[in-house]
């Protein structure tokens, strides 16, 4: 099932069950992926009038466990545990909704062949290994591999 019709499928089952958090949690998720569809209809975003693709949707999922995450620090350096609390809550809500990541020797694998197609420029290889795992491997975990087997 496509991703944006199973967050609306489990959005009607946890509004069913009565369940707060799922519930909020999902209706931001839902907001947000249309939000981002709006957005794509405006001439001037990048990449209007290509299609929207999971891809596209999975990046707005994780950009709404990264803002979590960075809520989470926010609110633990300011004493409030409650809400960190209720945030990582939400975050496991949304992490079934990504795929497995790679690990970073299955990232690592994919770069070196990169490595091997390109030389060892970082410049020349981070865009495409970027580009390739964009989704499927943290961005930051991609960069550190990169410059590893880059400058090595």
């Amino acid at each position: 099932m496509p991703l944006k019709e199973q967050v609306a499928a489990d959005l009607l089952e946890a509004m069913r069950a009565r369940d707060p958090v799922r519930t909020g949690a999902l209706r931001l998720l839902r907001a947000a992926i249309q939000s981002y569809e709006v957005a794509r209809t405006d001439k001037k975003h990048p990449r209007f009038g290509e299609e929207i693709t999971e891809t596209d949707l999975i990046s707005v999922v994780d950009k709404e466990i990264r803002q979590r995450t960075e809520s989470i620090d926010a609110y633990t350096r300011g004493g409030r545990s409650d809400l960190a609390e209720h945030e990582s809550r939400e975050i496991e809500i949304l992490r079934p909704y990504l795929p497995d990541r790679m690990s970073r020797e299955a990232i690592a694998a994919h770069v070196s062949t990169l490595i091997a197609e390109t030389g060892r420029d970082f410049l020349a290889v981070m865009p495409r290994a970027a580009k390739e795992l964009r989704g499927r491997g943290d961005g930051a975990l991609i960069n550190a591999v990169v410059k590893e087997l880059t400058s090595g």
